[in-house]
């Protein structure tokens, strides 16, 4: 009887447009899952770090083959690229703002600063840089990332020692000052192979997230958030999906994107229970998905957790819809 009252109602007030969801105001990775897997050319080899650019809303891909830059859109679509003459062993990609990326050479343990030309080409006897330790094996700097409120790098050593540094870089001079964060084993990662600062995500500037570090592991197949004191906040599991993911960023709509070897992006976006079809887009088919398992009875539709299905739920679910994602 009461489904019978209440179906009239909710069909009559069915919206005709999808709310806007709102820009994070926390990165909380137990609320993320994977929404897409792509696949990227093959001339991205062994793709080992990804950074976003908010400038163009793409993403720039770099392969530890030194080969150069990919560009792509935040689907995966290939735009362009940028090649590369005397690099060798780059694993590592931040933005640095208006057009500027800095570029990571793993052994030689050393950033590069140059301006992206899509289609064009760049040798890396002519660029500047800064040293953040002496030549070593393979197991140099693996990631790098910009924090732009205070103007500095934060890059990760792989191994022998793992190492969270905070860069200072002058490259007008050639110089750098580097400093540990924290002792990067409290971390409980088999290796550092990535690193994406918070505060690229302009709704996190001023909350509790602002100065949070997203770090990858390899080795350990996660994504973990910490702290700038090295205290783990949360962890995103990537066994199942990735033996050899090593690049991760982040964009200012909280999505989080993971490169691999493959190479394949996976991109990340954070679960919201009012995408109750879960196609990654909050619209009406999300309201008749939540009516038919309302309808049915079924316990997904269980939505204010009160046990059963009942006209609280579905009000539940459509103020849950209209506020959008968080």
């Amino acid at each position: 009887m009461l489904r019978s009252i209440i179906s009239p109602f909710v069909c009559a007030c069915l919206p005709v447009a999808a709310p806007v969801l709102a820009q994070p105001a926390r990165v909380d990775l137990s609320e993320y899952r994977l929404a897409a897997t792509v696949n990227l050319p093959a001339f991205v080899v062994e793709a080992s770090a990804v950074a976003y650019n908010p400038d163009t809303g793409n993403l720039y891909v770099i392969g530890d083959g030194g080969g150069g830059i990919g560009e792509f859109t935040r689907a995966g679509a290939y735009v362009g690229a940028m090649t590369f003459t005397g690099f060798q062993d780059t694993e590592g990609i931040a933005y640095a703002g208006g057009g500027r990326f800095v570029i990571a050479e793993e052994r030689l343990q050393n950033l590069y600063l140059l301006t992206y030309a899509r289609f064009g080409s760049v040798n890396r006897a002519l660029l500047p840089w800064v040293s953040l330790g002496a030549e070593t094996g393979n197991n140099g700097i693996e990631g790098v990332s910009f924090d732009a409120l205070q103007g500095v790098y934060i890059a990760v050593k792989e191994r022998t020692p793992q190492r969270a540094l905070r860069v200072t870089a002058d490259f007008d001079a050639g110089g750098a000052g580097v400093s540990d964060l924290f002792l990067a084993a409290s971390l409980g990662l088999l290796d550092l192979s990535d690193v994406a600062a918070l505060t690229s995500v302009p709704s996190l500037v001023g909350t509790a997230d602002q100065d949070n570090l997203l770090i990858i592991s390899q080795e350990s197949a996660r994504v973990v958030k910490c702290t700038r004191a090295g205290v783990v906040l949360g962890t995103l599991d990537l066994a199942g999906i990735s033996a050899t993911a090593e690049g991760v960023t982040i964009d200012e709509r909280g999505v989080i994107y993971v490169v691999d070897e493959t190479p394949r992006m996976f991109i990340f976006e954070r679960a919201c229970r009012a995408d109750f079809n879960h196609d990654g887009v909050l619209d009406v088919g999300d309201i008749f998905a939540f009516l038919a398992a309302w309808f049915a009875a079924n316990p997904a539709a269980n939505y204010n957790g009160a046990g059963g299905t009942d006209v609280a739920d579905v009000f539940a679910f459509l103020a849950a819809w209209f506020a959008g994602c968080p």
